[in-house]
């Protein structure tokens, strides 16, 4: 029977990585047995034979780009979809996936979160953005954002406003405290963070022309 597979140009072998559906000696009777099994039978097992190799075929082009990128589950499923496989093999995909540990939303996001504030100097409503836009689970989006210390917070955005001061020095304290708060704004800083942080940065950089003032 194999062989007569392998003339179609079927591939019975099960694939590399693929979790098996039993021990070997079942599948090798499986594939023996068909050669007894009737017309119906025969092309049943043909059909599972290519069904799990294009499982496996899509799975291994998504275990290839997880090596270059991680991805979210979100991103799992919809690479499935996109390579032509209906809901239920993509989410037997993610499943499998998931329990090689290739997919952890959590640990991804904690990834992107630290990348989006050291590197881009977002806040939390920017960060809430940029997870969002790879599709990490709300819930686990939620949790990491509410465990962000607000003084740290406060520091990131001091520093920010910091290095921006200077380009907005010449401009008058009116101007350059609303030059600064909409830089923070467009961060992701909450109100109560851009006020603080400005005013900071504005005092500390007093001597370079611009004047901050209480009232």
């Amino acid at each position: 029977m194999e062989s007569a597979l392998a003339a179609r140009g079927i591939d019975v072998r099960p694939p590399r990585s693929a979790t098996p559906r039993g021990t070997a000696g079942e599948q090798v009777a499986t594939i023996e047995g068909a050669g007894t099994a009737g017309p119906a039978e025969r092309s049943e097992a043909v059909v599972t034979l290519v069904a799990d190799d294009v499982l496996a075929t899509v799975r291994d082009r998504i275990v290839a780009r997880l090596r270059r990128r991680g991805l979210s589950e979100a991103e799992v499923l919809r690479a499935a979809l996109d390579e032509g496989l209906d809901a239920h093999q993509a989410n037997d995909v993610l499943e499998q996936l998931r329990s090689w540990g290739y997919v952890d939303d959590a640990s991804l996001a904690e990834q992107l979160l630290v990348k989006a504030q050291s590197r881009k100097g977002q806040g939390r409503e920017a960060a809430r953005r940029t997870l969002g836009e790879r599709l990490i689970r709300a819930d686990i989006v939620d949790q990491l954002l509410a465990d962000i210390d607000d003084a740290d917070e406060l520091e990131r955005a001091v520093e920010l406003a910091r290095r921006r001061a200077p380009q907005v020095a010449s401009l008058g304290t009116e101007v350059a405290h609303r030059r600064l708060s909409g830089f923070l704004a467009r961060r992701g800083y909450s109100g109560v963070i851009v006020r603080q942080a400005v005013d900071r940065a504005l005092a500390e950089s007093g001597g370079s022309g611009v004047r901050f003032t209480t009232t």
